[in-house]
């Protein structure tokens, strides 16, 4: 080596540097859990006008419920909003034990209520919100369901989109029918096994969210409507078709 660099390889070696210390990522907190709070009750009202006798149907009311009144109450309409987990509370004010589902969610659910929930007592349902769309909350077995379903108790749970289509009315429209009797009251015949062995309890008459149909609604010309559409008739299909209007399918749940 050149006598130049001979002093430049006697300078000790620099010491190391400390190693770079991981740095903490920064923790998300956890997305609120929505909670709704429902009730169901048996109630009384007149299906086909002011003249036709009382029936008892099940509703599925919030809680707490407000004042009954004499036409039957709209089946009700949850909305949440697509973030975290959410939970729906059912107080059981019937008769009869009811366990519940909900129809469409490809999501795990959980909760009591799934198994069914006695007389008088209390429980829930608890599942994610990360898919959008409508779906079906509904009486099925283990707790006997036919008188449920007959006597309307659904109820629509809608889980928001995170960018939804701009519209001017969101409106369920939740389609069923009624089995009357000659007096215009609902028939009681629930278990007759003629329904088992045929396609299952057909009724006489249409309903829409819970009230006989038609239902009419008043929109501004060139609004854009929303239909959110689902049978909670307990065997019957229904067609439905849209006359003189512009219809697109935009999600099936």
């Amino acid at each position: 080596l050149g006598p130049s660099l001979g002093p430049a390889l006697a300078q000790p070696a620099p010491a190391p540097r400390p190693a770079a210390q991981p740095r903490a990522a920064a923790a998300t907190p956890p997305s609120p859990i929505q909670s709704e709070q429902l009730s169901a009750v048996s109630l009384t009202a007149r299906l086909t006008g002011d003249q036709s006798p009382e029936s008892t149907l099940f509703r599925f009311r919030p809680d707490p419920a407000p004042v009954p009144q004499a036409a039957p109450p709209d089946i009700p309409t949850l909305r949440l909003q697509p973030s975290g987990d959410a939970r729906i509370g059912l107080r059981n004010d019937l008769a009869q034990p009811v366990a519940l589902a909900l129809r469409g969610l490809r999501r795990t659910v959980t909760g009591d209520a799934t198994n069914g929930i006695g007389a008088g007592q209390a429980g829930s349902l608890a599942f994610p919100t990360s898919q959008p769309g409508s779906f079906l909350l509904k009486a099925v077995p283990p707790a006997p369901s036919r008188e449920a379903r007959a006597r309307g108790l659904p109820a629509a749970v809608i889980v928001e989109a995170p960018r939804p289509p701009v519209v001017d009315h969101d409106i369920p429209l939740l389609v069923g029918d009624w089995r009357l009797n000659e007096k215009g009251e609902l028939a009681g015949d629930f278990t007759d096994l003629r329904d088992a062995a045929r396609l299952g309890r057909r009724g006489n008459r249409l309903s829409v969210n819970g009230r006989e149909a038609p239902l009419e609604l008043t929109v501004r010309p060139g609004a854009r409507l929303r239909l959110r559409l689902a049978n909670v008739a307990p065997a019957r299909t229904i067609p439905l078709h849209a006359q003189r209007l512009g219809a697109r399918v935009i999600a099936i749940d």
